[in-house]
């Protein structure tokens, strides 16, 4: 049983979460109301509505900032807890890692060897097979039936044996299975591995969308990409107040 020497330190981090001013919370309530009924059907109308766009945004802002430094300490609490989990679990997820390659790499040398055992069988069985079926026809021509060995011949072709070996796999473990899925490596035509194949078919070649985007973004409407249409977006900008 552990001593109290030897239980392990605990470092006690505490965040506090302020409650939000009661004026940013009658503001946003505020302007939740009033864009229930939202016309512009004149000038002034957009005017206001245009300063009350504003104040809205505002207001996040000083949102955002009363609580940034809440903020920033569960980043640097989250990262710690993150960093603590990490290096006491990297060590074991490695070690696990290992075992489990040695577990793989003995399940497949299991079946390569039933494999090889069921073929050297197999191989038998054939020849068994093989020797019977002539035995058999060549009694028939000794009697004269030709047909009768021409028929024994063929079915003997199309009815060999197989051989199969169900024990091959390794013991159950309860908790512990193992999955078979499928990978994929890039090849060009002599089937040599390359990071990019000139053979992929178009549907699986994906364009870089934020390569396009940083042109047309610097370009605009200058920008000429084959394939590619520039069309203009509008959006609002506000300045902090």
């Amino acid at each position: 049983m552990a001593t109290r020497a030897q239980q392990p330190k605990e470092t006690e981090r505490r965040l506090v979460v302020k409650t939000l001013p009661e004026g940013f919370v009658v503001e946003s309530d505020t302007l939740a109301r009033e864009i229930k009924d939202i016309t512009i059907d004149s000038d002034p109308e957009y005017e206001y509505w245009a300063s009350r766009s504003l104040a809205g945004n505002n207001l996040v802002k000083k949102i955002e900032a009363y609580h940034e430094e809440t903020k920033r300490q569960a980043d640097q609490l989250h990262k710690s807890i993150v960093k603590l989990i990490r290096d006491s679990t990297d060590p074991i997820k490695r070690s696990v890692s290992v075992i489990d390659r040695a577990l793989m790499d003995y399940r497949r040398k299991k079946f390569e060897e039933a494999e090889a055992q069921r073929k050297v069988l197999q191989d038998e069985a054939d020849r068994q097979h093989d020797d019977l079926t002539i035995a058999h026809a060549e009694q028939l021509q000794k009697t004269g039936d030709e047909a009768g060995a021409e028929l024994v011949l063929e079915a003997g072709a199309q009815s060999k044996p197989v051989v199969a070996i169900t024990d091959s796999a390794p013991p159950k473990v309860a908790g512990l299975s193992f999955r078979k899925g499928w990978d994929f490596e890039l090849v060009d035509a002599t089937g040599k591995v390359v990071e990019d194949s000139p053979l992929l078919p178009r549907e699986y070649l994906m364009p870089n969308e934020t390569a396009i985007g940083k042109v047309v973004a610097a370009l605009g409407d200058k920008a000429k990409i084959p394939g590619v249409r520039v069309k203009p977006v509008e959006s609002t900008t506000k300045r902090r107040s």
